[in-house]
């Protein structure tokens, strides 16, 4: 549902540059008078991010699927799912049988920077726990989710998405706000995400399922992995960084069907501090 009335307080915020600053992956120039807006995410409370490693010949990942299909039913958003399939060396290589090639640069640069897992399914719940006990069984993840949710708010994130039909320009507006003291420095990134992507899957009994539904997949990183720094350690709870961030997106992606993620995490520890979730349009 679009919000006609944010459109004078959004006109001088979106036109007050012509193109996005690198160290965006793509900088784009972008048409601000054709750009559609959604409805803004304004949160209030934490929600934490789940990377979960997995692939299309791997016979137990869609275990791990049921395991955020669970977490969704209990949180909703305060859960953020993203699927990496990382390699094609690994469970995502593609053949005759299994012919959609899941894979990105940044899924393999994710893979590697944070070790890459013995086994999959296998991922990482808020990174916590990096370097060296950061991979988690999605045997875990419900028990981790739950603990994680009880721990205080750190950051929140304000998102307003906008989208240029024409050139399919996914553009977002973000504000991430201290909210609790910390030690060191906290920085951004955003993932692009598509689900509702039909095809194969190895399933547990050994069978091959040609119509299996793929969600949350990761598509693209604009500001790369890791992102770029937003508050200063020393900067004051209550004290605030905004910025855009844009994508082109590919015409073979369903735009109807992909969202936003966002993160805000440690500098220095990588633990992700907040996660946030919604739709590119």
């Amino acid at each position: 549902m679009k919000k006609v009335f944010f459109f004078l307080f959004l006109a001088g915020l979106w036109t007050a540059c012509d193109i996005i600053d690198k160290p965006f992956k793509n900088a784009l120039t972008i048409d601000w008078t054709g750009l559609s807006y959604a409805d803004t995410l304004k949160q209030t409370d934490r929600a934490i991010f789940i990377e979960d490693f997995t692939g299309h010949t791997c016979k137990n990942c869609p275990k791990a699927t049921k395991v955020l299909m669970r977490l969704d039913s209990l949180y909703g958003t305060r859960v953020v799912p993203l699927a990496i399939h990382a390699l094609a060396t690994g469970f995502s290589g593609v053949s005759s049988d299994y012919p959609t090639d899941f894979t990105t640069t940044e899924g393999g640069e994710l893979y590697l920077f944070f070790g890459p897992p013995i086994g999959i399914p296998n991922g990482m719940v808020q990174r916590s726990g990096f370097p060296g006990n950061n991979w988690k069984s999605y045997n875990s993840w419900q028990s981790l989710a739950a603990t994680e949710l009880n721990k205080p708010t750190s950051a929140l994130f304000t998102l307003i998405p906008g989208y240029h039909v024409s050139d399919r320009h996914a553009v977002l507006k973000y504000t991430v706000s201290k909210v609790l003291a910390s030690a060191h420095e906290i920085k951004v990134t955003f993932y692009l995400t598509e689900s509702g992507i039909v095809s194969a899957q190895l399933m547990p009994d050994g069978t091959r399922n040609p119509a299996y539904v793929h969600n949350h997949i990761l598509r693209a990183a604009p500001l790369s992995i890791l992102g770029k720094g937003a508050l200063a350690n020393t900067a004051a709870v209550g004290e605030s960084h905004s910025g855009f961030v844009a994508y082109a997106l590919p015409t073979e992606w369903n735009e109807e069907k992909m969202d936003w993620i966002a993160i805000a995490y440690d500098a220095i520890t990588y633990e992700v501090l907040q996660a946030a979730v919604l739709p590119v349009r």
